[in-house]
């Protein structure tokens, strides 16, 4: 069922181009860490203070323009459920005819199999963002115009308690219902944001803390599509005797067609800036913004919620960086527990080291570093990324292995960001 479960999820997005999760990073702040840097236009989409004037923006002002493709995928809890699928239960499946102790081996091998995997996932997002940036001593800081196209697929197991089968004839076996399935969720998301950031206040007293208080806010509006249906594990067994290979993807022809909705919410924040450092707080999804989900279920919903709410995301920021802010060491950590775009738990840290200036566009960026989700899986990751000229390239990733991925079904995570990024 797993090379289903891909298979269906991929054609659930094959029709979408595919943005950046609600809660995760965006464009090169992959690789700069969610404390982001001076540098690239995408910080104001971490820190909306971020759009003050500071030393990266040379001459008094700055106008910056890109646009970024970003996927995202994670397997949690799936290691190894399609050799499970091929050697324990298939193998019965794909018989020409059956027999009494079929329905038996069946049974055990269903019940054992959602055991294992019962709240198994596996998670995609991905989309497209545009962010515009503009800043001048006239407007005493800067504005930046952020749109984006965002999609997300989840499917997750969910086990209710045992099914039983039994034995029909030769030709058939009957599976109980509503006792395990899997949930299926789908959003696609537009968004628009608009954020101003400027100087607050100044101190000058001659000490190594000197420096501004910037201060930012940033509304955004959301109009999302959101849908979810679910596969009886049952019905989906008996659709497959005798080898008949009626796909998950068979069971989500409506899921793009799901409830319309639409809200606003705001982000603000604050940064202290010193001429070696800086230290910043995010508060992001401010009015906890609601969505209706059209539930699609026939049967049992198997989890299905009929609302999606995004929760507020608070980010304590630092940063270390050099006079002329080409080199730095940054860090950060989300204070609270938050869900992302696909409804799973996520709190943040990062840590990254870079080189980076917007002065020379033939002077290569890179950046290394890592970040982790202290919540629900607990997941590592390698981050890096390359600016060349206008491209930019980010990935993140929990594994190098990538052929125990495919071979062995192992539970990884990976993100990745391709874009352009122009300053004038």
């Amino acid at each position: 069922m797993q090379k289903t479960l891909i298979t269906a999820m991929m054609a659930a997005i094959s029709t979408s181009a595919v943005a950046a999760p609600n809660g995760g990073p965006l464009g090169t702040n992959i690789g700069y860490g969610d404390s982001s840097n001076s540098n690239t236009i995408y910080g104001p989409i971490a820190n909306p203070s971020h759009n003050a004037l500071n030393v990266s923006d040379t001459d008094g002002y700055r106008v910056g323009f890109g646009i970024s493709g970003n996927i995202s995928m994670k397997s949690n809890g799936l290691e190894g459920s399609e050799d499970y699928i091929d050697t324990k239960i298939d193998g019965i499946l794909d018989k020409s005819t059956y027999d009494p102790q079929d329905a038996t081996d069946l049974a055990e091998a269903i019940n054992d199999f959602t055991k294992k995997y019962d709240e198994g996932s596996l998670s995609v997002s991905g989309g497209v963002t545009v962010p515009i940036l503009v800043k001048h001593d006239v407007m005493g800081g800067g504005i930046s115009f952020d749109y984006s196209r965002q999609y997300a697929v989840k499917a997750q197991m969910h086990r209710e308690g045992n099914v039983a089968a039994t034995y029909v004839d030769a030709d058939e076996i009957t599976v109980t219902k509503k006792g395990a399935g899997m949930a299926f969720h789908y959003k696609e998301v537009d968004e628009f944001a608009l954020g101003y950031g400027r100087e607050a206040y100044y101190l000058n007293k001659n000490k190594w803390y000197d420096g501004v208080l910037n201060v930012g806010v940033s509304a955004r509006y959301i109009n999302m599509t959101a849908s979810a249906t679910a596969i009886d594990f049952g019905q989906y067994t008996e659709d497959n005797l005798k080898n008949n290979n009626q796909d998950a993807d068979d069971y989500l022809d409506n899921i793009e067609n799901g409830a319309s909705d639409s809200n606003i919410t705001a982000d603000i924040g604050v940064d202290w800036t010193a001429d070696n450092f800086m230290v910043s707080l995010a508060g992001k999804n401010l009015t906890s913004p609601t969505f209706d989900v059209d539930d699609q279920s026939t049967g049992y919903n198997f989890g299905i919620d009929d609302e999606y709410t995004m929760e507020p995301r608070f980010t304590m920021g630092g940063q270390w960086y050099s006079n002329n802010r080409n080199w730095t060491l940054a860090g950060s950590i989300d204070l609270n527990e938050a869900n992302d775009l696909n409804d799973n738990d996520t709190q943040w840290w990062s840590a990254s080291a870079s080189y980076a200036t917007n002065s020379a566009w033939y002077i290569p960026d890179a950046r290394i570093g890592m970040r982790g989700n202290m919540s629900e899986d607990g997941y590592n990751y390698v981050t890096a990324g390359l600016t060349l000229g206008m491209l930019t390239m980010d990935v993140a990733t929990t594994t190098t292995d990538f052929s125990g991925v495919s071979d062995n079904q192992e539970d990884e995570g990976v993100m990745a960001s391709v874009g352009l990024e122009f300053d004038f």
